[in-house]
């Protein structure tokens, strides 16, 4: 209740519908954020693990958030309106989620250790200098980082993220069923350049 007050006082009405009521405008949003993971999915060289599922949701609401909505009065994306920040196409668009990449490792020392690192793709952090949260493949964890060199995805590293999938105890399906309230929630591609259309 005190975020419903804080959002009130700052001239945002909050309507809370009731228990198996719809909400048309919701339910469209949620409808394209599902159709964009299932994209994403469908053309990633690897099999996606549960963990990484989460972090494609983010990465393509915060895509969808980057183009103007036919629902606000002015022509500027959500996040324009949210950061005042236009879009930089080679800060903010230079990388896709799951793309390989090797990021670059600061040293301070002449020690012969490793200068890059293998990553995945993750999302940008949404930082003026154009950081990103990569999965470092030699740890599992999630890193941020300003330098990488983008490169082709060696079979390696694919045969590396199927076996980390494959390891979770809860599998993603190619075409994951997302689910409201228990109940299942099918969507279908009209034709193959609505499907082009989402991933872009």
């Amino acid at each position: 209740m005190k975020l419903t007050e804080l959002l009130n006082q700052r001239g945002i009405f909050v309507n809370v519908s009731g228990a198996g009521s719809h909400v048309p405008r919701v339910e469209s949003a949620i409808r394209i954020i599902k159709e964009r993971v299932r994209g994403h999915i469908a053309v990633l060289p690897f099999r996606l693990s549960f963990s990484l599922l989460v972090w494609l949701v983010y990465y393509c609401v915060g895509r969808i958030n980057l183009v103007p909505t036919s629902s606000l009065t002015v022509p500027i994306p959500p996040r324009e309106l949210l950061t005042g920040r236009k879009v930089n196409f080679k800060k903010d668009l230079k990388l896709s989620f799951g793309d390989y990449v090797e990021v670059i490792e600061q040293q301070s020392t002449n020690k012969m250790n490793p200068r890059s690192r293998g990553c995945i793709a993750l999302m940008p952090t949404g930082n003026v200098q154009g950081t990103w949260n990569f999965l470092a493949l030699d740890t599992g964890k999630v890193i941020s980082r300003d330098n990488w060199v983008r490169l082709p995805m060696p079979d390696m590293v694919i045969n590396a993220l199927n076996t980390r999938a494959q390891a979770e105890s809860i599998k993603v399906m190619d075409d994951p069923t997302f689910s409201v309230e228990g109940r299942a929630v099918e969507l279908e591609l009209e034709s193959a350049s609505e499907f082009l259309l989402m991933i872009k």
